[in-house]
């Protein structure tokens, strides 16, 4: 090996800290004309740890074009063999790293979503004989998704998969300038927990507040912490038509982390800063994140009706944004706060 090599170690256990810590430490690398990136110690690797491990390496590749990019000892490992069934290296999307089994290979009752790269071309082809409308076509796909993981598309636990999954995908399409967002996940029904995170590599969420002249943000920090309030969006003061039903009143992300903050948590990653929350406390770490990374944890018995829980979080929402007195969205929108749109919209 030359000394103009950087060999780069991806952690043995994947947990959100140790992942942040790796993704820092892969996306600090100086230039080399190769980069080495061993898996041989990995054991452990959940959603959100892949996909902010995968954000890294996709950064540091389109960093250095120039260099080569190496992935070796991946069958060293049962994190590495995991990763590789779960589509980690095929995501990458560099013919070095076609390492794993397609989503068509999958076995039919796994509660698992493979690393699935989602744009918006894959879905006006896929649901424009269905609709028109992108939200809609989101949430068609979003429910596909739910269905993945419980592999019971009349489970109560559906409905708060689905609604998730939507209003994070819808979030990213809405802000982050990006065409296209990556989505993993597992879900453990013997335990009534589940954990998905999906990324996209577009703008950020401070310079998505930046757009808004009614913000003052200067750090990732103070961007991600004011995302998760309700009522915060980009799109504040900025005429949109009170009828139709998927206008942005950035109520969505807030209600998504309050659901998983019952029993479980939400972290939300973007740029410099990484916030991680639960019902007890919210704590922040350095990270290097290109544009952003969301996870949802969920413990799923905690939520008997989702509509009930929807409502009281839309009440509490929008109490807390007359509370503020200004650049808040004083009413969530209809599309935050139900739980199946489409069937909803044809039942109207």
């Amino acid at each position: 090996m030359t000394t103009d090599s950087s060999y780069i170690r991806i952690s043995e256990i994947l947990r959100p800290r140790d992942a942040i810590n790796c993704a820092r430490f892969i996306c600090n690398q100086k230039e080399h004309s190769k980069f080495y990136y061993d898996f041989s110690a990995l054991r452990h690797c959940p959603a959100f740890g892949m996909l902010t491990i995968l954000n890294a390496i996709r950064s540091n590749i389109k960093k250095y074009p120039l260099a080569e990019h190496i992935p070796v000892r991946i069958d060293e490992s049962s994190g590495g063999s995991y990763a590789a069934y779960m589509g980690f290296f095929n995501s990458i999307e560099l013919a070095d790293w076609d390492i794993g089994r397609s989503i068509e290979q999958l076995k039919a009752d796994e509660h698992i979503i493979p690393i699935t790269k989602i744009n918006r071309e894959d879905l006006q082809k896929q649901y424009s004989e269905k609709t028109y409308i992108l939200g809609e076509m989101i949430d068609l796909a979003s429910s596909e998704l739910a269905v993945t993981l419980t592999q019971n598309d009349e489970s109560p636990v559906n409905d708060t998969l689905r609604f998730c999954i939507r209003e994070i995908i819808r979030n990213t399409f809405e802000h982050s300038k990006s065409d296209a967002v990556w989505v993993c996940g597992q879900y453990w029904p013997s335990k009534n927990s589940t954990e998905i995170a999906i990324m996209d590599e577009g703008q950020g969420i401070l310079n998505s507040l930046r757009f808004n002249r009614h913000y003052d943000v200067s750090s990732d920090i103070d961007a991600n912490k004011l995302a998760l309030q309700p009522g915060v969006s980009r799109m504040f003061g900025i005429k949109q038509d009170p009828n139709d039903p998927w206008q942005n009143s950035g109520y969505g992300l807030f209600m998504a982390s309050s659901l998983c903050t019952i029993g479980g948590h939400f972290i939300i990653s973007s740029g410099t800063d990484t916030t991680f929350v639960d019902s007890k406390h919210q704590q922040h770490y350095q990270s290097s994140t290109q544009g952003t990374t969301i996870c949802l944890s969920l413990k799923t018995n905690n939520i008997d009706n989702l509509s009930i829980a929807l409502q009281k979080l839309r009440m509490k929402g929008e109490e807390i944004s007359r509370s503020y007195g200004k650049n808040r969205i004083l009413t969530a929108s209809k599309v935050s706060s139900i739980a199946s749109i489409v069937s909803h919209i044809e039942n109207d």
